[in-house]
């Protein structure tokens, strides 16, 4: 039987570079409860992270530097573990070959240049987006945000209707071990780190918390649906893809809405 803080070791080594011991039991059940605790580590990220949006200026090019340290900040705090998901799922359906094929593309260690050319797109759209934010503590709620959104948006892709593409791996531990009641838990967290930013950070922010949420999810959603149609299933790959581009999504939604 596992204890409480298995679920917490599974969110905090599984969202993080953190040297936290293994949890004593692992299974479809400690992973699920795991994942929806994932909101509030998004959050945590976001926090250490975001601390340049803060101390540095508020003309174009330090804004553009804030940013940029901000995501790097927060892919070396992740071990750039969703990056890599994102490359090699671009680099298994780019190479539009069948299922079991692009899945031994996508375990290669080698990026091709799909995985580079997407990376890199992603990358410029998170910069450029959280660089458009309102200076100082508007970006970091903005940052916060999106990252905390991200991690729900993967619960949203661990969802009781998704299929793992393969029987072993990460996928296989975590797809379909979202229950509706511990997606509602990790949407609550959601909301309750959105009201506090609401509330400290970003007054009126009413139109972008609405917006956010949905290109979070919808973003979750499209990926597993060419996921399943195009690999079988979902994988840590796709969930990895999940991650970059739904925070992408959200920073843009708060850019056009804030900016």
């Amino acid at each position: 039987m596992s204890a409480p803080a298995d679920e917490l070791r599974f969110a905090v080594g599984t969202y993080t570079r953190l040297p936290v011991p293994p949890p004593a039991v692992l299974d479809p059940s400690v992973a699920g409860r795991g994942l929806a605790l994932g909101p509030l580590v998004g959050a945590a990220l976001g926090l250490a992270s975001g601390w340049p949006l803060l101390v540095l200026g508020a003309d174009p090019v330090a804004r553009a530097l804030a940013a940029t340290l901000t995501v790097a900040l927060a892919a070396w705090l992740t071990r750039a573990l969703h990056w890599d998901g994102l490359a090699d799922l671009a680099d298994g359906l780019g190479s539009a070959a069948p299922a079991e094929r692009a899945r031994a593309i996508m375990r290669r260690s080698d990026i091709g240049p799909f995985g580079v050319l997407t990376v890199a797109l992603t990358l410029a759209v998170q910069v450029l987006a959280l660089a458009m934010q309102p200076v100082g503590a508007p970006a970091l709620g903005g940052w916060v945000l999106a990252v905390a959104l991200a991690r729900f948006a993967v619960c949203v892709g661990c969802g009781a209707w998704v299929r793992p593409a393969a029987a072993d791996g990460l996928g296989a531990l975590v797809v379909g071990s979202m229950t509706p009641r511990r997606l509602a838990a990790a949407a609550c967290l959601v909301a309750v780190v959105a009201l506090l930013l609401a509330t400290t950070a970003v007054p009126g922010w009413l139109p972008p918390l609405v917006g956010a949420p949905l290109a979070a999810a919808g973003a979750a959603l499209v990926i597993t649906r060419v996921a399943a149609r195009r690999l079988g299933g979902t994988t840590g790959d796709v969930l990895g893809a999940i991650a970059e581009l739904s925070t992408a999504a959200v920073l843009l939604v708060l850019a056009l809405a804030l900016a």
